[in-house]
């Protein structure tokens, strides 16, 4: 399989289990907490840098206005070398309002590919985001290894009971049928979830078969 991995990194997390993830995925969407570390343990195992900006509520549903969006991408993406940027993922509040409102949508992508052209969006597979990036410029369609889905293909919310996937070959069995279904370009585990690290290595070597 061709198929990049994803991690969402520089979250809380100590750096003992930012590294110990590197050898296992090829991109990693780094947060606001630790970035420089984080961006050199990735230049150090190759792995891709991706900006991984939030909105200061973190997960859940926020209403978010286009100036409030321009200023969180501005701060948190300047962090970065544009030299070092591959792609963008956003976070939780931001991922999902962007998906759920076409005008904050166009508005992300406009920014994104004016700011920081050729850098690639990592979005929904099959969401509002990715179709309309691709219109424009560079988008990856994204899946998640180590979360539920609910029948009309939303993530089941990580409020409810059994949201997260924590068995390593449970996710691979998932991401195989996500491959199969909906060809993402990019799989996604988080940093968080629990036993990350072997999610992540059992999905490397279904990449590798």
């Amino acid at each position: 399989m061709n198929l990049d991995i994803n991690c969402d990194l520089g979250e809380g997390e100590p750096l003992e289990l930012t590294e110990a993830l590197m050898p296992f995925i090829t991109s990693a969407n780094i947060g606001s907490e630790k970035t420089q570390e984080c961006i050199a343990l990735a230049k150090r195992y190759r792995v891709h840098v991706g900006a991984h900006p939030r909105h200061p509520i973190g997960r859940g549903e926020v209403q978010v206005t286009r100036h409030e969006l321009e200023t969180l991408l501005v701060e948190q993406v300047g962090r970065f070398n544009d030299s070092d940027l591959h792609h963008i993922k956003l976070h939780g509040a931001l991922y999902h309002a962007a998906e759920g409102d076409s005008a904050i949508a166009f508005q992300y992508i406009k920014l994104v590919q004016r700011k920081w052209p050729g850098v690639i969006i990592y979005a929904r597979c099959g969401g509002l985001v990715e179709g309309i990036a691709r219109r424009t410029g560079p988008a990856w369609g994204e899946a998640f290894a180590d979360r539920r889905y609910r029948p009309d293909g939303l993530l089941v919310p990580r409020s409810e009971p059994n949201a997260l996937i924590t068995d390593p070959d449970e996710a691979v069995k998932q991401a195989r049928e996500l491959v199969r279904r909906l060809k993402p370009q990019t799989l996604c585990v988080h940093s968080d979830t629990p036993n990350a690290v072997a999610i992540a290595e059992a999905l490397k070597r279904m990449v590798r078969e």
